[in-house]
């Protein structure tokens, strides 16, 4: 549409099942429509979107307007009462306009203090989000997919630009700490553009996709990504996204608390530690966040108790909490340090690194020697010995260790073939759980080549 056809519809009234609406001013457009903010004449206080298709639309692109039609409908069914959709309140796939007939979709209007996240990370130094408030919008926005699984519908390829966070309710400039202890609900999200949905098998690249941008908004850069291939469990060959090179390494990794580094992680090796739902991701973003929600005394307190912890899930969780705590007070000053948190923090981070590398270093050796016969039967026993052992996460850790020591050249590795060995013996001590082609997916993300 030109700018004359679109300042030829200003002012214009469009009536849609009877319901007529003032065009008043534009708001965006794309392939498909232009968008307007529309009124209602006999109630100016209410407004909503306009959204009319452009003439002479292809077959392809007429029913992409009538699907987010389709697509809101189904969405409003599943959502129990919660807002993270735009309602639909009329459509007209024969709308006269100009005298010609035209699509048009009637829809709720997202208020102009819902930003977009692309906008909003500009706010903020290095061009990323505080930690908490990241988390509140991971809450929300996992919530929002959840609706989006139950429904049947994939959000497939979904852009900041697209998801809209209330800026209006103490979020901006550090109001942010005055609202953690609010709880998630506090902050409100919406998402926009729904023409385009993938059905169920592409839901679980709903969680990657999630964690590419979430990484944006933690860490201020998109992360870098390789498409590999990889083998499903029915057998199939995948196309799948891995990150090039460690999370780790990326700035501003240690940035981040010990518990969103985790969530991050299990976001971004789908292939290797399964993601489960988005339902169940939201439970453990929410554990984070109630973290967070508590104050650096409040969290020091707890994990300055005399004793140490009585299993490794206690660690675990007295790492999450110093670990909050401390970057809560040196990264966004929200109080001292508290006496002795420090030293207990590189405490706690001893003994998880203990209890999730300590059981592998055997295995770790042989594996560095290439003795796989004698690997097999230590990580055997170490998985019978060590039934609630977080064996994933240890295993990319044994997998990311050796191949940086091959790059190092510290495995002498006589060329393609011995390094096709090597990775072969790896994956066998795996059998029905790792592929041979994951792993070598896995070391060409850590820029590793297994070719011959």
């Amino acid at each position: 549409m030109s700018p004359q056809e679109n300042e030829s519809l200003l002012q214009k009234r469009v009536s849609v099942q009877g319901q007529e609406y003032w065009l008043e001013e534009p708001l965006g457009g794309g392939l498909t429509a232009e968008v307007y903010k529309g009124k209602d004449p006999s109630n100016p206080s209410s407004e909503v979107a306009v959204k009319i298709a452009r003439p002479g639309l292809s077959d392809n692109l007429r029913e992409r307007f009538k699907k987010e039609n389709e697509v809101l409908r189904n969405l409003q069914k599943y959502s129990q009462g919660t807002h993270y959709f735009p309602g639909v309140l009329a459509f007209d796939e024969a709308c006269e306009i100009s005298g010609m007939k035209r699509m048009v979709l009637i829809q709720e209007l997202v208020p102009a203090d819902f930003k977009p996240l692309s906008d909003l990370k500009l706010g903020y130094r290095d061009l990323h989000l505080p930690e908490p408030l990241a988390l509140t919008i991971g809450v929300r926005y996992l919530e929002a997919l959840e609706i989006v699984h139950r429904a049947g519908y994939a959000c497939r390829d979904r852009k900041l630009r697209d998801i809209r966070w209330e800026w209006a309710d103490g979020w901006a400039g550090e109001g942010w700490k005055s609202q953690l202890g609010k709880g998630a609900s506090s902050g409100e999200l919406r998402i926009l553009d729904w023409n385009v949905v993938g059905g169920k098998s592409e839901q679980p690249d709903d969680l990657l996709k999630f964690g590419e941008f979430w990484f944006e908004l933690l860490l201020g850069f998109q992360l870098p990504m390789r498409m590999s291939r990889v083998k499903q469990d029915d057998g199939q060959e995948n196309e799948q996204w891995w990150p090039i090179g460690r999370l780790e390494q990326q700035p501003g990794w240690d940035e981040l608390s010990f518990g969103t580094q985790q969530l991050l992680a299990q976001l971004l090796y789908p292939g290797l530690l399964k993601n489960g739902t988005a339902g169940e991701l939201c439970g453990k973003f929410e554990k984070i966040r109630e973290i967070w929600a508590e104050s650096p005394q409040t969290l020091s307190n707890e994990v300055l108790q005399p004793g140490a912890p009585e299993s490794p899930e206690a660690t675990e969780q007295d790492l999450k909490k110093a670990d909050v705590a401390y970057l809560a007070c040196t990264r966004y000053k929200m109080g001292g340090l508290p006496a002795g948190l420090a030293d207990k923090r590189g405490s706690l981070k001893r003994q998880w690194e203990a209890l999730a590398n300590g059981p592998v270093n055997d295995a770790r050796t042989s594996l560095m020697l290439a003795k796989f016969d004698e690997a097999r039967k230590k990580v055997a026993g170490l998985r019978q010995d060590n039934p609630g052992w977080r064996w994933d996460t240890a295993y990319i850790r044994i997998l990311a260790d050796v191949a940086s020591n091959v790059v190092k050249g510290k495995l002498y590795l006589q060329g393609g073939a011995d390094l096709q060995r090597w990775i072969s013996g790896l994956a066998s001590l795996k059998p029905n759980e790792v592929s041979l082609e994951e792993l070598k997916q896995a070391l060409a993300a850590l820029g590793i080549s297994c070719e011959e």
